[in-house]
């Protein structure tokens, strides 16, 4: 496909992949003109929920895209309807109307693009094929803080979901679609949700060591403690031509408060340090007691 290779950011959810999407966003970097709050492209996001849908996998159960991409038949297939789905019209909630122009068809991204997803760490080789040259940013966040973070979520998504069945259930009773209780059962229980940040992380550096100077891993904890050098970094991974003004300006807004929060957890902290231990060393998380530890390539 004609045009320049995207950049995309992958990394397990609530690991900061949305922090590093808006700063490199207010760097230059086009990640589409309809966004969710969280900068993420409705029309890539659509894409990827699909993708795992027709594999039986799902955000927090994306095993199962594994089939599909050791299915050959089914890979080309699946290859073969995504570009011939970009190149046409609904790109355009991608790219935007003034994009187009007579003669030139739809797809006509700008030099720096890319898209922001959680789940394209499943579904890389596929986008790969579609777009060779793919670069790829792996954003890394202590996986303890992550799996907290998912547990609370799940809580917070569980109650407004029962709140709104409370208040519209004669209309629920009559709707064809009965209503999502539940948004992630495996992020109800704290060990179910270390074990996707594995799951996660080992996939994302799986990708980022095939891809090799096109890869590059960044902790959110080291971004949150130095956000100018590691936006300089980033600009530069992307291929944007950025001044200390700019990035000064695109990281004047982070909050560092959320670095390793789980130390003031006495619960979790022991946790870290005894049956996480190792699981946390091994991914970029050693000596877990503190705030300092190498961080990946």
């Amino acid at each position: 496909m004609n045009g320049t290779a995207p950049t995309l950011i992958i990394g397990m959810h609530r690991s900061g992949t949305s922090l590093v999407a808006r700063v490199l966003e207010d760097l230059g970097l086009f990640l589409g003109r309809r966004l969710q709050g969280d900068h993420e492209s409705t029309f890539f996001l659509r894409l990827n929920d699909w993708l795992l849908h027709e594999a039986g996998a799902s955000w927090d159960r994306p095993e199962g895209i594994d089939a599909v991409l050791e299915d050959q038949a089914a890979r080309e297939s699946i290859v073969r309807f995504l570009r011939s789905y970009i190149r046409g019209p609904r790109s355009v909630e991608y790219l935007g109307w003034s994009s187009v122009r007579l003669g030139r068809g739809f797809w006509q991204p700008p030099a720096n693009w890319g898209w922001k997803d959680p789940r394209t760490t499943f579904t890389v080789p596929l986008w790969a094929s579609v777009f060779p040259g793919i670069r790829l940013i792996h954003v890394v966040r202590n996986g303890v803080d992550v799996a907290e973070s998912l547990l609370v979520r799940e809580k917070h998504l569980r109650e407004l979901a029962a709140g709104r069945l409370r208040s519209r259930r004669l209309l629920y009773q009559l709707r064809e679609r009965p209503p999502q209780l539940v948004s992630s059962a495996r992020c109800s229980d704290i060990g179910e949700a270390f074990e996707l940040w594995k799951l996660y992380y080992d996939r994302a550096e799986s990708e980022i060591v095939s891809a090799e100077e096109r890869g590059m891993s960044i902790r959110y904890e080291d971004f949150a403690a130095e956000p100018i050098q590691w936006a300089a970094r980033l600009a530069a991974h992307c291929g944007l031509d950025v001044n200390g003004a700019a990035i000064e300006r695109a990281t004047r807004r982070i909050d560092t408060s959320r670095s390793f929060a789980y130390l003031k957890n006495e619960v979790l902290l022991g946790r870290s340090l005894g049956e996480w231990a190792n699981d946390l060393a091994v991914r970029g998380y050693p000596n877990t007691g503190t705030r300092t530890a190498a961080h990946p390539r």
